[in-house]
């Protein structure tokens, strides 16, 4: 699920990517109008992308190092049902299809990695009861 997950970012970075080389290698040059900063403003927006893109290569090759499972945590969080995969860091803050991906490092991540299934436990004023771990 994260792998798929990944890869659909990385085609959507790419397309991103080609779009704004195409319009920053088509805006004008700073030879042909002074005032115009589209090219400039391009440029900008193909570092950002490929940076973005290079951070998503980083934690792609990081899940397929750990070659592990990531433990999924079914919750009751006040009462309202939440999902939660532990991944590893700078991976986390993404939902896909309902479960929140939560990085392992995280105050809640810390605590749901030591807790078992029936543990009732207090975060940010909030009841929590483990649910499912799988």
């Amino acid at each position: 699920m994260i792998i798929k997950y990944l890869d659909k970012q990385r085609e959507s970075l790419l397309k991103a990517l080609e779009k704004a080389k195409e319009a920053r290698d088509n805006a004008p040059g700073a030879m042909e109008s002074h005032s115009d900063t589209t090219r400039s403003q391009n440029e900008k927006l193909v570092e950002a992308l490929e940076q973005q893109l290079k951070e998503l290569e980083g934690a792609t090759k990081k899940i397929n190092l750990a070659g592990k499972q990531f433990p999924y945590f079914k919750t009751s969080f006040s009462q309202e049902k939440k999902k939660f995969i532990l991944v590893p860091e700078g991976l986390g803050g993404q939902e896909i299809d309902g479960v929140r991906l939560l990085s392992e490092s995280s105050p809640l991540g810390l605590l749901l990695a030591c807790k078992n299934v029936g543990d009732k436990f207090e975060f940010n004023s909030q009841q929590i009861e483990i649910l499912k771990i799988e």
